[in-house]
C-alpha cells in the first residue's frame, strides 16, 4: 500500500535554468525527483515516485550596459570563476586602463528561474504501524520549512499538503478526493517524450531541435494542422553519465565518493491535467524514479516503465 502526499504550489525565486552546457530549461525534473529522495531521507520511509506538475516559471534577466544609454538584457548571468594556482584559466589582460599582466577572471555563466511547480510523491506504507496522512501532511510542512530548495531556488511560499490513498479523482465526499484535486487543482503533468528524440530519422540532437522548433512530432509534422495543435515540449536533463570512476577526493561534501559526469538530455512535453482525465490516461503513471541501468548511468524514468 502507498500513500500519497503533495509539496502544492511551491513559488521559488532565483532557481537554477542552466541545467546544462548551452542549455537552459524551465522543467526542473531532476531537482524535483531528487527532492522526492530528499524527502524520503528526512521522513525515514521510501519514495517511489515524484510527479511533477508545472504552473509558471520566468527566466530573469541580467542588464548591462554596452554603451552610453545602450542597456542589454542576457538571459545569462556572467560571474566570475575561482582563481587556480593564482593563474586563471583565461589569462586575458584586462581592459585598458588597469595595469598589465593581470589575469582576468574567466566567464562562469549562470541562468535563473522564478516559478511555481507542485510535486506528489508517492510514499512507500508496508507496515501496519504506518504514517497517518495528517501526520504526513505535517512531516510535509515542517520539511518544506526547514530551508529546502527546489533547483536551488528558495522556496517562498507553498500550499497546505494533502495526503491519502488517491492520487486522482473526485468520487465521494471531498475529504475521500484525490490529494490533487484537494490540494493542486490544475497545472500541466511533465511527461518523458524522450522517444520522440529517435524517430525523426535524424541524429537525436537533430531530432530534439526539430521537435522543440516545431512543437510537433516527427509523425504529426507532415499533416496539416492548426497552430493550436502545436505542443508544449521541453528540453530536460534525465541523467548523468560517470566519465571517471567513483573515488574519494579531497574537498568533496561529507567525504562521499565524487565522479565526473556529463549530462543527458531528453525531452519532456507538458500536458494538463485535464487533458489526460478526458483521454483517459492514468496520472501516477508518470511518476518520476531514479535508476542505474548499468553502473556507469544514472538516470529517470516514469516508475511504471510507461
Amino acid at each position: 500500500m502507498s500513500l500519497f502526499v503533495t509539496l502544492p504550489h511551491l513559488e521559488v525565486r532565483r532557481a537554477n535554468a542552466f541545467a546544462a552546457a548551452g542549455m537552459l530549461s524551465l522543467t526542473p525534473v531532476m531537482a524535483a525527483t531528487m527532492m522526492g529522495e530528499a524527502f524520503g531521507h528526512w521522513f525515514k520511509r521510501r519514495v517511489l515516485g515524484t510527479l511533477l506538475i508545472h504552473h509558471d516559471a520566468q527566466l530573469m534577466a541580467e542588464r548591462h550596459l554596452e554603451g552610453p544609454d545602450k542597456p542589454t538584457f542576457y538571459l545569462q548571468k556572467f560571474r566570475g570563476a575561482t582563481l587556480f594556482s593564482l593563474q586563471d584559466v583565461n589569462s586575458k589582460l584586462r581592459p585598458s586602463g588597469d595595469k598589465p599582466g593581470q589575469p582576468v577572471n574567466s566567464d562562469q555563466p549562470n541562468a535563473f528561474m522564478s516559478g511555481r511547480w507542485s510535486l506528489v510523491l508517492e510514499v512507500e506504507d508496508d507496515d501496519w504501524e504506518g504514517p497517518t496522512a495528517k501526520e504526513l501532511e505535517n512531516e510535509v510542512t515542517r520539511f518544506l520549512q526547514s530551508g529546502c530548495r527546489l533547483a536551488g531556488g528558495i522556496i517562498q511560499s507553498h500550499g497546505k499538503p494533502a495526503a491519502g490513498t488517491a492520487m486522482y479523482g473526485r468520487s465521494g465526499p471531498t475529504s475521500e478526493w484525490g490529494v490533487i484535486n484537494r490540494s493542486i487543482g490544475n497545472g500541466f503533468v511533465v511527461i518523458d517524450r524522450t522517444e520522440l528524440m529517435r524517430q525523426s530519422g535524424q541524429g537525436r540532437v537533430e531530432g530534439l531541435l526539430s521537435v522543440l522548433a516545431t512543437g510537433k512530432a516527427a509523425s504529426d509534422q507532415s499533416a496539416e494542422e492548426s497552430e493550436s495543435a502545436r505542443k508544449w515540449f521541453s528540453p530536460a536533463v534525465l541523467g548523468y553519465a560517470l566519465i571517471s570512476p567513483l573515488s574519494k577526493r579531497e574537498y568533496v561534501r561529507e567525504n562521499k565518493s565524487h565522479a565526473y559526469c556529463e549530462s543527458m538530455v531528453g525531452l519532456v512535453e507538458l500536458i494538463s491535467l485535464r487533458q489526460l482525465t478526458d483521454t483517459q490516461q492514468d496520472v501516477a503513471s508518470f511518476l518520476w524514479s531514479a535508476k542505474w541501468p548499468q553502473s556507469d548511468v544514472f538516470l529517470l524514468s516514469h516508475a511504471t516503465g510507461a
